[in-house]
């Protein structure tokens, strides 16, 4: 007769096999070294919607009380390498429109492990139908840059990731650490930034076949803070092609917003990005946003990815490729 055993940790209570392996303390799992002999520690784990069990992608995953971080996969899934001196015992994950979870590290001390977020009910008092204009409210949050957003220049430290996966090989990847100077949002003048400390990564195991150079760097980093590099989908005038809907409404930390939603407009077959753009119900701020290419047009976006490729190389962009910006 198999025998299992209880353990409570914090307000969770973990079933192992009696015949399996105790645990181990989550400081002495996948721990590696760096030249520096710093040790590491691997946290990962799956994101999954708790009544389908579908992954979620795109979740915030950072530990609690620091700057480390990172998001989940289109599968759901997530790695973390934290310094094994880091003192921390929780791991915040989060989504818009689910309900965040704090979870103890030791819950994660035997691998990957499964975590769940329910959807996010928003109870309300009372039910008011008015006319929504989409546009009108994407024209707002663009006039309210000028009184929310910094009018000086400001100092901030940023951690840049950017790596190259192959078959869900990873191939390379680099990590920096740099020293941000941010112009004021009315300056024309483009962002500096200085290299503070930076690695290079390599598998050496798999060879890449493919000779290929993607637009990508700290400068494209740069351009995603739509309220200082104003996208087209932004723009509300005469020359814009994009069709604007009003789908939804969403919490935000605490914050109501609406969700409005753009796609170019029909008869137009460039490979525009679609999305949804999330914005303040209050004051107007552009909270985040959710873009992708247009799947229909996806065939015609390699240009906008791709700056150099080998020889005889072909590539598209996947038609499941969406990228948030918060």
């Amino acid at each position: 007769m198999k025998t299992t055993l209880l353990r409570a940790v914090d307000r969770y209570i973990l079933i192992n096999d009696k015949n399996s392996p105790a645990p181990q303390p989550v400081h002495h799992s996948a721990v590696s070294k760096t030249k520096d002999s710093i040790s590491y520690k691997n946290i990962s784990g799956v994101v999954l919607e708790k009544l389908s069990s579908e992954p979620i992608a795109y979740c915030s995953v950072s530990l609690e009380g620091t700057a480390i971080g990172t998001i989940t996969n289109s599968n759901g899934k997530f790695l973390l390498r934290v310094p094994d001196s880091l003192n921390v015992e929780k791991l915040h994950v989060s989504h818009i429109g689910y309900e965040s979870q704090r979870i103890p590290l030791t819950i994660l001390e035997n691998g990957s492990s499964n975590i769940y977020l329910s959807q996010r009910i928003i109870p309300l008092q009372e039910v008011i139908f008015r006319l929504v204009n989409p546009r009108k409210i994407v024209k707002e949050a663009l006039d309210a840059r000028d009184h929310l957003y910094l009018d000086k220049p400001s100092y901030f430290t940023s951690f840049y990731r950017e790596g190259i996966e192959r078959k869900k090989d990873l191939l390379k990847l680099t990590e920096a650490i740099f020293k941000v100077y941010k112009q004021s949002y009315t300056h024309s003048t483009a962002d500096q930034v200085k290299l503070l400390k930076m690695r290079k990564i390599t598998n050496n195991a798999v060879k890449d076949s493919l000779v290929l150079k993607m637009k990508a760097g700290v400068e494209a980093s740069l351009m995603l803070d739509l309220m200082k590099n104003i996208p087209d989908y932004l723009e509300i005038n005469d020359k814009n092609i994009y069709d604007y809907t009003k789908i939804d409404m969403t919490e935000i930390d605490s914050r109501m917003a609406h969700v409005i939603s753009f796609e170019q407009r029909k008869g137009i077959t460039e490979p525009y990005l679609r999305g949804k753009l999330y914005i303040d119900a209050e004051n107007s701020a552009l909270l985040s946003a959710e873009l992708e290419v247009h799947p229909s047009y996806i065939e015609k976006a390699e240009e906008l990815f791709v700056e150099k490729r080998g020889k005889n190389v072909k590539n598209s962009p996947s038609a499941n490729s969406i990228f948030r910006i918060l």
